[in-house]
């Protein structure tokens, strides 16, 4: 089965898809998840957080709906083994079973200038439902990037060959630009929800009820205490994940640190990352990667991003 719409496709090795199946499947994901998984529909996929007590987030998840009671989970592969041993503990009388779905793979589509991509995506986190039974993919529409159209394609079969190539150094680069870090092994645990923006793309619902962490996480939204979000920089110099940014305005202590980056694949030498940083930090003065004045970073002016509405 090949992908149903005209896009270029590149596979992505370091994601995973963690299979999450039985007739309790989507209410284990919605007492488990930040985001209601009881409404999880073909036509309408879900972005959610797994956090800790703390409402730090431990991975993040994108999840459709595969058949009936079978839901796919795509993160990144490194956070799977741990995240999958972890939401196991509180399986108890569940009927439900959870396994790293070895036989789907990952690829990234991006929908060329004049194609055609999927028509019926009415929010921006949304799937191609599945036909009678089983499905062999299902496609799921991301947040775009400068202007493209952009997802996942989950299947269990590859795609054909004239489907055409893309960059997976284009894809990383749009990922970036999208605003929307995914939380590695090297992320997880540092943010909750609102730091990485997914209250603002969805993957926050507030009227759902309890979940690991939920109680910080309400709290800090409703008290509006969220002094950090996730921004877009560019640099021309080396970047890590982890490493610190400063203000001009405040030396002494960190402003933020680089939590996704990619390299330009058409300037050698650019770097853009996604960065969690006080927004206080964003109004004045400048950004650099040292104590100093040197070492200057971009902020790339963010884009607008419309809240999804829960089906």
């Amino acid at each position: 089965m090949s992908i149903p719409f005209s896009a270029a496709l590149c596979s992505l090795p370091d994601w995973a898809v963690l299979r999450v199946q039985g007739s309790d499947a989507a209410t284990f994901l919605h007492s488990q998840l930040s985001t209601d998984f009881k409404r999880l529909s073909a036509t309408q996929g879900r972005l959610g957080a797994y956090c800790n007590p703390q409402g730090r987030m431990l991975a993040s998840f994108i999840g459709v709906l595969a058949a009936p009671e079978e839901i796919w989970l795509a993160c990144p592969a490194d956070v799977l083994p741990s995240v999958q041993k972890r939401l196991s503990m509180f399986v108890l009388r569940a009927k439900v079973t959870l396994q790293a779905a070895s036989d789907v793979s990952v690829m990234g589509w991006v929908s060329p200038t004049g194609a055609a991509a999927p028509q019926d995506l009415a929010t921006i986190w949304a799937s191609q439902g599945p036909t009678a039974g089983q499905n062999d993919g299902v496609a799921v529409r991301l947040p775009d990037a400068l202007g493209q159209t952009r997802g996942l394609w989950l299947t269990r079969t590859p795609h054909t060959p004239e489907a055409q190539t893309l960059d997976p150094a284009l894809w990383a680069w749009l990922e970036v630009h999208s605003g929307v870090a995914p939380v590695t092994a090297a992320t997880s645990g540092l943010f909750v929800p609102q730091m990485l923006n997914y209250d603002q793309v969805g993957g926050v619902d507030f009227k759902k009820g309890c979940y690991p962490g939920q109680e910080i996480v309400a709290r800090t939204h409703y008290l509006g205490k969220v002094k950090r979000h996730a921004y877009v920089i560019e640099a021309e110099n080396p970047l890590h994940v982890g490493q610190p940014l400063f203000s001009s305005e405040d030396a002494a202590q960190p402003a933020g640190q680089i939590v996704r980056l990619a390299a330009d694949p058409e300037h050698s030498g650019r770097i853009a990352a996604i960065a969690e940083i006080k927004s206080a930090a964003t109004e004045g003065g400048s950004l650099h990667l040292d104590h100093g004045a040197g070492l200057k970073v971009r902020l790339v002016e963010p884009q607008p991003r419309p809240h999804q509405p829960q089906a």
